[in-house]
């Protein structure tokens, strides 16, 4: 499930009931020997299996972005303050897996709405920001044209971004990473 979180509630709410009927029944005399442990190994197992298939359908999620961190953290030295066009969660994660003492400000509020490039430099050098990292919008099939409006399209060829140092020289596919403290060496 996607949103499977919202069932938590039911499952604790089960347990609980659950529970207290195994204890009713218990009580009563219904469950002796052989069916006690029969019925406690039932309950029990019924509520091991979503964990464990949550496990196992999880199991090497984030494995991407920890490796582009890993190969940001080995070949390039950025840190700082970073700030993306897209994917907030995703920048927050790399920063993180990349483990340069860098403070990640997401998404520029602007940015959302369709900022002007030039306003868009001014917020950046306004808030501090050493990196922006533009993804390549393709990547995104599913996001509303909303929340992400433009990808590496909009800012290739922009006059804001031409003037700073990529840093990655276009080595890593959907995404630029550019220095806004270096100007570009022409």
């Amino acid at each position: 499930l996607k949103d499977g979180r919202f069932l938590w509630l039911v499952c604790i709410l089960l347990i609980l009931m659950g529970g207290h009927i195994l204890n009713a029944l218990l009580k009563h005399g219904f469950l002796n020997g052989t069916r006690k442990r029969l019925a406690l190994m039932f309950f029990a197992l019924s509520f091991i299996i979503l964990p464990i298939k949550s496990l196992v359908a999880y199991r090497d999620s984030g494995k991407d972005i920890y490796n582009l961190g890993q190969t940001l953290k080995r070949e390039y030295d950025i840190h700082g303050n970073i700030a993306s066009n897209a994917y907030g969660s995703k920048t927050l994660l790399l920063a993180f897996h990349w483990n340069n003492n860098s403070k990640c400000y997401g998404v520029p509020r602007r940015n959302v709405t369709g900022i002007d490039l030039t306003d868009l430099e001014d917020e950046l050098k306004r808030n501090d920001i050493d990196y922006y990292l533009v993804w390549n919008r393709e990547d995104v099939s599913t996001a509303p044209e909303a929340i992400y409006p433009f990808g590496l399209e909009r800012y290739e060829g922009s006059q804001f971004l031409s003037d700073y140092r990529e840093e990655t020289g276009g080595k890593i596919p959907d995404l630029r990473i550019y220095n806004l403290k270096v100007k570009r060496d022409l």
